[in-house]
């Protein structure tokens, strides 16, 4: 990762997220075959720990985004962005996408 630093609110740095659980879909959202994308705004600190985050774009449907926010929190860990070859805080968009499979739909 590199990029943005912690000093500039407004800084994004790149992270590496990927081997990060998904969120579990909702119950209540799955029922009323809701579907959507969250981004979230993630301050990463210089360790790689979730020091904040908060939806920057709802998916509509308060479900998907708190089940959004509440994974990102309690069980993400990212890379964090580096300035002058030290790890620094930074401000990451993380996308998380909740789609409905098509065939589970199809009797």
């Amino acid at each position: 990762a590199d990029g943005g630093a912690g000093d500039d609110p407004n800084s994004l740095a790149h992270a590496d997220y990927a081997s990060n659980p998904p969120p579990i879909y909702p119950a209540v959202a799955r029922r009323r075959e809701q579907q959507g994308t969250v981004t979230v705004k993630v301050l990463v600190g210089a360790d790689g720990s979730v020091e904040r985050a908060e939806i920057a774009d709802s998916s509509g449907f308060d479900a998907l985004d708190d089940a959004a926010l509440d994974t990102v929190r309690s069980r993400w860990r990212f890379v964090p962005a580096r300035r002058a070859g030290l790890a620094v805080e930074s401000w990451v968009l993380v996308p998380i996408r909740f789609a409905l499979l098509e065939a589970n739909a199809v009797r």
